[in-house]
């Protein structure tokens, strides 16, 4: 049986010996975000720990997003959506704070933000963010790249007809349907070919890998 709590970063940090790997995972964050300030020092402490989370998101994913979106409430400095009366409309409506999301995440809930915080928070840790990011191999969105050379995440694979392995960064280009473009799906060893409603002839594989992008970011 599980059980949730809401516990305090100093409470949550003491778990980083736990056996399970969600648990263990929290806890490593929010050590994380508790050391934050002091690697940071010309940040305030909440802007400092969601540098630290969305570093552990770049890390953990290869990959950060970039996307807008209203929210009720930032989980970093306290913000909070108001309610306000309506000129127009017989009841209040809530005037929500613009915050941005960095995580992909195929399930979302509209209003909520899996790794970011408010747009005032946002623009406090941007330049911190834009340094550290630049210093490992990571999928960056525009808002968040430097001069430094851009990456490109790839998720990992293996055709089901010779059992070739790899990225499928690798896999060679066709063009689609359009005519439009090109996409990823010739396997480089036997040649077979992934086609719109057809059957895939590669499997996914666990884990990703993030390459230096030979294409204009």
């Amino acid at each position: 049986m599980r059980t949730s709590v809401s516990l305090s970063d100093d409470d949550l940090a003491k778990l980083t010996g736990s056996d399970d790997t969600d648990t263990r995972s929290a806890a490593e964050a929010a050590a994380s975000r508790l050391a934050a300030p002091a690697r940071w020092p010309d940040l305030t402490p909440h802007v400092a720990a969601l540098v630290a989370d969305v570093l552990a998101e770049a890390h953990r994913e290869g990959r950060l997003i970039y996307r807008t979106m209203m929210i009720s409430f930032c989980r970093y400095c306290g913000a909070k959506s108001t309610w306000e009366k309506s000129k127009r409309r017989r009841r209040d409506y809530e005037a929500k704070i613009s915050g941005v999301e960095f995580a992909h995440r195929f399930v979302t809930i509209q209003g909520h933000i899996s790794v970011g915080g408010c747009r005032a928070c946002f623009d406090a840790a941007l330049p911190v963010l834009r340094t550290e990011l630049a210093r490992f191999p990571v999928e960056l969105p525009q808002a968040l790249r430097t001069d430094a050379p851009a990456y490109r995440r790839w998720a990992r694979c293996r055709c089901k007809k010779c059992e070739w392995s790899g990225h499928e960064g690798q896999l060679g280009k066709l063009r689609t349907v359009m005519g439009d473009g090109y996409y990823q799906g010739k396997c480089p060893n036997c040649g077979a070919e992934r086609h719109f409603m057809g059957p895939d002839p590669f499997e996914h594989l666990d884990g990703f890998d993030v390459v230096e992008s030979q294409e204009n970011p």
